[in-house]
């Protein structure tokens, strides 16, 4: 079975890499990336990180993004690419689909090729992995979490508690919503262990009885890994007590106190069926709905030997805790896309083990017909996976694609630059932004190459600059501000956001001696 299992992995990593690692550069930067880059900057060049309660989530992303920075020897944060930040993003996509072979023991061979290869090629697992937020390292650890935790209940063995306890503790230094799979986690085995009592349908394994000692050690165990990251090392002991603080802002964004509000339903569409007008469907019902049968199957499952019990179990306990989560995330109106894949990657456990219970129930010759849905439903989601990461990767048709950065961002940094550098100050020419609030994001990632930029939230009373980037709201006053400056342009910054250039005549006449004919911004 071990010479089996690595062949699958390797075939599932195989898969996920492929799909994950191409092309990361190729999509402008998102906002909310572009606040991350600048964020794991600071720690780069410092090598300090403070956690903020109030905003950015936690710091697992910015360790990971260390080796891939320094393997790439870039001398500073200006010669950094969008492939440096994605990169490790992508691989702890690859490795949550490794993650899967801690369930081996419940759902066997087939089960765990099965939920390997749905993961490796789900289209918003896919999608996100290619991301540089927080969220596939909160599912990678959601995941790991739940395995190790399942491997505790079934060997007795405490290091497999310590190891989830661990996991725990890298879930809530990646994400504050660490706290919403906690507590369904927690939740779910409070029923398993109520039905196990009340059913006695087959010979489940024994659970290990843990003292109040064993938990109070894991809970520090979990608490001391968050902690350390968190606080940097320990140098923040802030952070002890900013675990707590920070659900008090983000209650009130749940609450509502946000732009993000988005009806019930969103998550459920995306998990079986979205369209965006003139865009093409997506679906991830082949995991979603092979999830609900397998969790169906659990509760109506009479098993008669100690493998199908435990596999019961187990569908009963992560199938429980996705649809927990599920409810969770609906109820609360504030909703981003990239919250789904965290349902997605414990749905494919359930999903995994439908496919493992038909197929040990099959004869040899039938088991064909279950092999052939799985590669049909592993080769559609890989189709749309590798739509959505190509041709879709910025389009606003499809459902992955949320507030993203417009590719026009990129002609406004060309242009900027090519000022810069045809001016006596060259890259350290001043720049002014003027946006109406602190949400100018994503341009300090593409000015990142000019060295005197400054940011301002409104406009202020001495705007000139030979270089002013403005919010297009701001177009009025500025025109009486800015006297002896150009309006050269608008720019799409995002959908509904546009910036405008302004550039003091000097600058922009000797941009124009400079500039040779058939110049593109």
């Amino acid at each position: 079975m071990a010479a089996g299992l690595a062949a699958v992995a390797a075939l599932a990593l195989g898969l996920a890499l492929a799909l994950r690692l191409p092309n990361l550069g190729a999509r402008p930067l998102h906002a909310d990336e572009s606040v991350h880059t600048v964020k794991f900057a600071e720690l780069w060049t410092t090598g300090r990180y403070t956690y903020d309660p109030n905003e950015f989530h936690g710091p697992t992303l910015y360790y990971a993004t260390l080796p891939s920075v320094l393997a790439a020897h870039r001398a500073d944060f200006a010669a950094t690419q969008e492939r440096d930040f994605r990169l490790p993003v992508a691989l702890a996509g690859a490795l949550l689909v490794l993650a899967y072979l801690l369930f081996a023991p419940g759902l066997g061979r087939p089960g765990v090729s099965a939920a390997a290869l749905l993961a490796a090629a789900s289209p918003s697992m896919v999608y996100y992995s290619r991301y540089y937020i927080q969220e596939t390292f909160l599912a990678l650890f959601t995941v790991a979490a739940v395995g190790c935790g399942w491997r505790w209940l079934q060997t007795c063995r405490r290091g497999w508690l310590m190891a989830a306890a661990v996991c725990a503790g890298l879930m809530q230094a990646s994400k504050e919503t660490a706290v919403v799979a906690m507590a369904a986690a927690g939740a779910a085995l409070a029923l398993e262990a109520g039905l196990r009592r009340i059913r006695r349908d087959g010979p489940p394994s024994p659970w290990p009885a843990a003292s109040w000692r064993l938990w109070l050690a894991a809970l520090l165990v979990g608490l001391l890994t968050a902690v350390a990251l968190l606080s940097g090392g320990f140098r923040n002991p802030q952070a002890a007590v900013d675990i707590v603080r920070t659900y008090l802002p983000w209650l009130q964004r749940a609450g509502g106190a946000t732009e993000h509000i988005h009806p019930w339903w969103t998550y459920l569409s995306l998990l079986f069926w979205t369209r965006k007008p003139d865009g093409p469907a997506f679906s991830e019902a082949a995991i979603a709905g092979t999830a609900l049968l397998g969790l169906l199957w659990a509760f109506a499952a009479r098993p008669t030997t100690r493998q199908a019990t435990d596999r019961a179990s187990l569908v009963r306990l992560t199938g429980v805790q996705a649809l927990l989560m599920m409810a969770a995330y609906s109820v609360i109106p504030y909703k981003t896309p990239w919250c789904v894949i965290s349902l997605v990657a414990l749905l494919c456990v359930p999903a995994g083990a439908a496919f493992a219970a038909l197929w040990d129930r099959l004869p040899a010759v039938a088991r064909v017909v279950p092999l052939l849905a799985l590669l049909a439903a592993v080769a559609n989601l890989t189709a749309q996976a590798m739509h959505a990461a190509g041709p879709l990767a910025a389009d606003p048709r499809s459902p992955y694609v949320y507030a993203h950065t417009d590719a026009d961002i990129l002609r406004l940094q060309r242009r900027v630059l090519k000022i810069a550098d045809a001016n006596a100050a060259g890259r350290a020419m001043v720049v002014k932004v003027i946006w109406t609030d602190d949400y100018y994001w994503p341009l300090p990632w593409y000015l990142r190459g000019a060295t005197s930029v400054g940011y301002y939230a409104a406009v202020p009373d001495e705007p000139d600059a030979p270089v002013v980037i403005s919010h297009s709201d701001h177009d009025e006053a500025l025109t009486e501000k800015l006297k002896d400056h150009l309006m050269t342009g608008f720019y799409k910054v995002r959908p509904g956001v546009f910036a405008q250039l302004w550039v003091r005549m000097d600058a922009w006449q000797r941009f124009l001696e400079r500039r040779k004919p058939g110049d593109e911004e």
